[in-house]
């Protein structure tokens, strides 16, 4: 079922999206292109040596400087350090943010 609009929501600046049943999905030519494939790809990129993580954590060789201020942002120098990465988190001391992050 094509749904219209007399005027689209974007066009006053509102953020909008068509919400599908699953029968729906599957019927629209990208739900029946989609199907079908998987829901990660991996692809081979290249014909290097493979990297041994063994007694270490996966990230420990990285050094991440990190200038993020939101709430993703901070959140993933945190999981980024917590995998081994040498994380350096600059914030701005009047920015807000949620105390949980810290």
């Amino acid at each position: 079922m094509r749904r219209t609009w007399k005027i689209s929501p974007t066009s006053w600046g509102l953020p909008c999206c068509i919400a599908r049943t699953p029968e729906e999905w599957l019927d629209h030519p990208q739900g029946k292109l989609l199907a079908f494939k998987p829901l990660i790809g991996v692809v081979k990129s290249s014909e290097g040596n493979k990297v041994s993580f063994s007694g270490g954590r996966p990230l420990s060789n990285i050094r991440v400087l990190c200038f993020t201020d939101a709430i993703a942002g901070p959140t993933v120098g945190r999981t980024m350090a917590e995998q081994g990465a040498e994380v350096l988190q600059i914030i701005d001391p009047h920015g807000f943010e949620h105390d949980a992050i810290w």
